[in-house]
C-alpha cells in the first residue's frame, strides 16, 4: 500500500493538560493563536517561551508534527491511540 503523510504545527501546553494546545496547518497560523491569546491574556515573550505574569510558561515553541499511514483507519488509529502522535 502506497504510505501518505499529514503533517502540522503544535504549540505544546506546558501547565495544562495537553487537549490545550494550539494546533494548526502553518506555524505562522500557531504563532497567530498563540499571540491572540497573550494579548487577550496580557501575557509577554521570553526567548523560546509564551509566559504568564508569573514567569510560567505557559506554551512551547511551534513544532512541527509528521504522520505516515497507509489507510484513513491507519491514520485514526494513530492519531487516537494511547500516548497520540504529539508527543
Amino acid at each position: 500500500m502506497k504510505t501518505r503523510k499529514v503533517s502540522w504545527w503544535v504549540a505544546e501546553c506546558l501547565d495544562d493538560h495537553r487537549c490545550f494546545n494550539i494546533r494548526g496547518r502553518t506555524r505562522q497560523e500557531v504563532m497567530k493563536q498563540v499571540t491572540d491569546l497573550r494579548v487577550r491574556r496580557n501575557d509577554e515573550v521570553y526567548g523560546k517561551c509564551f509566559v504568564d505574569d508569573h514567569g510560567k510558561a505557559r506554551y512551547g515553541w511551534p513544532k512541527k508534527v509528521t504522520v505516515e499511514y497507509t489507510s484513513t483507519l491507519d491514520l485514526v488509529f494513530t492519531l487516537l491511540g494511547e500516548g497520540g502522535c504529539e508527543s
